[in-house]
């Protein structure tokens, strides 16, 4: 009788090119309503739905009352100025027209408009960068204003290194970034890494 073979399996941490981890990490990536993001980003120009799917495929879910009220008083109520900016875009006439969205709605919007420019932003994708550049797991500021430092002054300069070095369109090093920062929330992935005790 023959035994049957068993496979056994090892996590461990492989240095590797940026080319690599972006292949593996976004491997793992999974969202949902994902064609709310893939089908209309690359619009030239939305329709007050389009731009809605957008943002629900951001919150994950339906808007609740009070963001439906906040998105349609804040950014549709605006929406030839967006379609505007998409066609021309000026960073001073931006933030004169939504400067008062909070940060993180703010910088969706701007990667809504100019989405080869501006990266998204969240906590797992700056829990990322920071492992990744300084070897610390830190957290994204609370402060608003600090919040859109981190991403002007530091997120947005790594997130377009990586696409360059890795050689991998921005939909894709997101995606990585995006898990692999998600990961860092576990025991198990920050004790491979060298972070748990």
């Amino acid at each position: 009788m023959t035994e049957r073979r068993r496979m056994y399996s090892i996590l461990t941490q492989k240095h590797c090119s940026p080319k690599e981890f972006v292949d593996f990490w976004s491997f793992f990536y999974t969202y949902s309503e994902e064609s709310l993001y893939l089908t209309n980003i690359a619009l030239r120009s939305f329709s007050a739905e389009d731009l809605r799917n957008l943002f629900v495929w951001k919150n994950g879910m339906r808007l609740s009352s009070q963001k439906n009220f906040a998105f349609e008083r804040k950014i549709l109520r605006n929406l030839s100025k967006v379609n505007e900016l998409k066609a021309r875009f000026s960073e001073d006439d931006f933030n004169h027209a939504f400067g008062e969205l909070s940060t993180i709605w703010k910088i969706f919007l701007l990667h809504c408009i100019q989405p080869d420019i501006y990266p998204i932003f969240d906590q797992h994708v700056f829990r990322a960068m920071q492992c990744i550049q300084n070897k610390t797991i830190a957290e994204v500021a609370k402060s608003e204003g600090q919040k859109y430092s981190q991403y002007l002054e530091s997120y947005k300069t790594f997130f377009n290194d990586v696409v360059h070095q890795s050689g991998r369109n921005g939909v894709k090093v997101d995606r990585a970034l995006w898990f692999f920062g998600k990961s860092l929330k576990q025991p198990l992935i920050r004790k491979i890494l060298g972070f748990a005790g």
